[in-house]
């Protein structure tokens, strides 16, 4: 068969240097935005996110090199426990586990709108460079109660 008709494989993000799950692709300036000064000059582009819990590595790219969960700002739950589902609201993972356990839904009705607008900076204020939505949806529903 002429090789002409077979399709190259698609290229792959790379995964984490120490736990080796894909991470998420963000913009460069959200990353520098969460690090000490000058920790992403070494990177090159694009940067990503390590988004497993456990993993001690934030960010980094498809060449090895990291940067450290503990020297990062603002990181997001679960990757740090106390760490904000919302970085735009700064809302935990602990007040909308309270809202679902007591039944009370506007809270978390007002933050999915507002996520969903285009006035939502998640891109820039969220370490991880995500919106927060489905996050919220899924920890919302893993404990609702209704009243």
């Amino acid at each position: 068969m002429n090789k002409a008709f077979l399709k190259e494989p698609d290229a792959r993000d790379p995964g984490c240097p120490r736990c080796g799950s894909f991470g998420s692709t963000l913009d460069r300036r959200t990353a520098a935005a969460h690090c000490p000064p000058a920790t992403l000059e070494k990177f090159s582009t694009p940067v990503y996110f390590c988004g497993v819990a456990t993993c001690v590595v934030a960010y980094f790219d498809a060449w090895g090199s990291v940067v450290l969960a503990d020297t990062v700002r603002n990181l997001p739950w679960p990757k740090d426990a106390a760490g904000p589902v919302c970085a735009c609201r700064n809302l935990s993972a602990a007040e909308i586990i309270r809202d679902a356990k007591a039944g009370e839904r506007d809270r978390v009705r007002e933050l999915l709108h507002y996520a969903e607008s285009k006035e939502a900076q998640c891109e820039a204020l969220a370490a991880d460079g995500r919106r927060c939505v489905a996050a919220v949806r899924k920890l919302f529903l893993d404990h609702y109660q209704p009243r």
